[in-house]
């Protein structure tokens, strides 16, 4: 049973998308906040911050990821880790919110009794054009007979910080 693997999806950033980074493609500044630069970005986990999900469901997984579809208020972040693309608000302040980070469900079915679905979010700020700061949080739930062969009680969470730079 792949079990507790799902988590590496839940938290990955990795890509292997050929879109030039940067130009002069990015909009204008917000006043007072900073503004991604479309292209290439790395992710890397920084620091997990709480959990109540088994050690092996936490664990992410550093590597790349592209920003497109740049405008004022907000972009697109395309994954290379199996999960879809996913749109970020962008505020004045730098700030950006990915309420839909991740909703993916994963069926063990028939070789497990066991359906897990995680849903993530992604928060945090920009500190320059090219380098940002953040955290992930992640809900994980399990419907079936084997779910507790596990060892994790449902539904479980954990939130990782991160930093992001472009490359």
């Amino acid at each position: 049973m792949r079990s507790i693997a799902f988590a590496a999806l839940a938290l990955a950033a990795c890509t292997t998308n050929n879109n030039p980074p940067g130009g002069d493609d990015a909009p204008p500044p917000p006043p007072g906040g900073a503004v991604p630069r479309a292209g290439l970005w790395g992710y890397t986990e920084v620091t997990p911050v709480s959990s109540n999900c088994p050690q092996a469901a936490t664990r992410g997984e550093d590597g790349n990821f592209v920003i497109d579809q740049l405008v004022a208020t907000s972009f697109r972040i395309v994954p290379a880790d199996g999960t879809d693309p996913f749109t970020c608000s962008l505020a004045s302040n730098g700030g950006f919110d990915c309420p839909d980070r991740l909703a993916e469900t994963i069926d063990e079915r028939p070789s497990a009794d066991a359906v897990f679905t995680i849903r993530a979010t992604a928060q945090g700020t920009f500190l320059s054009s090219t380098l940002g700061k953040g955290g992930q949080d992640a809900v994980v739930t399990c419907a079936g007979g084997d779910c507790a062969l596990t060892g994790a009680t449902f539904p479980c969470q954990f939130s990782v910080d991160f930093d992001i730079a472009a490359q």
